[in-house]
């Protein structure tokens, strides 16, 4: 910047020489022609300087998507895991929690195969996959076929063994 401002004064000089058509004043000040070229060259190197601060400040990068902190991504991750979250509309779901077992009229007797630890084991192993795909490979690994004591078949539509 300074080599800049040093050949605009080497111009101005030029100027001076060349082109002393009008006289100097008696008091020092230079003619009005002179006075231009010398506040346009200032001007000059104030644009040079603003526009060096400009490149200085530069824009920063576009920050990156951070996916996990959105909060419907922290809602889905809440539910999958069975924990209370808050909608779009902002209502809170409460967390999920196991039911009270099956009473005594029951007619498959829940609660005298199960035990209510196993229950809160079986619940608990559920929620903490926190993955809707998982959870349901879950269920399917946990059911067993069932083998109906008759058949009726049929060669045009066959049915699927049925899962409990």
């Amino acid at each position: 910047m300074e080599q800049a401002i040093i050949d605009n004064m080497n111009e101005i000089t030029t100027l001076q020489t060349f082109g002393a058509h009008q006289p100097a004043h008696t008091d020092g000040s230079t003619s009005t022609e002179e006075s231009r070229v010398q506040v346009l060259i200032e001007s000059s190197t104030a644009e040079e300087s603003t526009i060096g601060e400009a490149v200085e400040k530069k824009k920063g990068r576009k920050r990156k998507k951070n996916e996990e902190n959105w909060k419907q991504n922290q809602a889905k991750r809440l539910r999958n895991s069975g924990k209370e979250y808050k909608t779009k509309n902002d209502k809170t779901v409460r967390s999920r929690s196991v039911n009270p077992p099956c009473t005594d009229k029951c007619r498959i007797k829940c609660s005298e195969k199960m035990t209510e630890e196993q229950r809160q084991a079986i619940f608990d192993s559920y929620w903490k996959i926190g993955e809707s795909n998982a959870q349901r490979s879950f269920i399917m690994s946990s059911m067993t076929d069932i083998t109906p004591k008759y058949k009726y078949t049929n060669a045009e539509h066959p049915r699927k063994c049925n899962k409990a």
